[in-house]
């Protein structure tokens, strides 16, 4: 196992809420807020990518640019696969290499508010899904009671 865990405390208060990963290969020490910090933001990186794929496949806007792209990058295609901006897993490795890197060296504010008005649009379409779900079930409650 090249993780090895453990718990290091020597007389630091900050030591109860943070864990040392060391990798044994390197022998460097890695620390990581396990208070919900960095989570967070793994949590909202994923959720980030996510919604940018989503939106790069679907949002009508974006399928000239998308098809553009196919059409016009044919060295992006193989035999097995098909092509790299047709599959959502493959074009998900890339929009997350983007969204590392700017949330690496571009952590500014409107960076942040990007990625939380990105975030927060894309939380409320499965809230809109659950209430459209809720009103289908209602609507049919009332059709079978007549």
């Amino acid at each position: 196992m090249l993780l090895s865990i453990y718990a290091q405390c020597v007389g630091r208060s900050w030591c109860i809420n943070h864990l040392v990963v060391q990798r044994r290969s390197l022998g460097i020490p890695v620390y990581v807020d396990i208070r919900g910090g960095q989570m967070f933001d793994l949590i909202a990186l994923c959720l980030i990518t996510e919604a940018l794929v989503a939106l790069f496949f679907t949002a009508a806007p974006l399928q000239g640019i998308r098809t553009w792209l196919i059409w016009h990058m044919p060295c992006l295609r193989s035999e097995e696969q098909g092509h790299l901006f047709e599959c959502k897993y493959c074009v998900s490795v890339w929009f997350a290499f983007g969204v590392v890197l700017m949330y690496t060296f571009l952590d500014y504010p409107a960076t942040r508010l990007l990625g939380l008005m990105i975030i927060v649009g894309r939380l409320s379409n499965f809230i809109h899904i659950l209430y459209s779900v809720i009103r289908d079930m209602q609507i049919n409650l009332r059709l079978t009671r007549r």
